[in-house]
């Protein structure tokens, strides 16, 4: 199985390619967010997968999609 990257991953090595470190202490700090923002990301997608698993049982009459309930939950990033 293909472990995939999340987007928090995603973002941390996009800023380790453009930005140049000083203090190696600093580099910690960050490294320690983002484990942090990971952890956050993790817990954000299974409280919406049981959410979505709940309003499936109890809405079976008028579904919505998987991606209509993450809009109605999250919002629509675009701007």
């Amino acid at each position: 199985m293909n472990k995939q990257q999340t987007a928090v991953e995603w973002l941390l090595n996009e800023i380790w390619e453009h930005i140049e470190w000083k203090p190696q202490l600093e580099k910690r700090a960050i490294v320690m967010k983002f484990e942090q923002a990971k952890e956050m990301e993790k817990e954000q997608a299974i409280k919406l997968y049981y959410e979505y698993d709940l309003y499936l049982m109890m809405n079976e009459s008028s579904v919505m999609t998987f991606g209509q309930f993450y809009k109605q939950t999250y919002g629509d990033d675009k701007q």
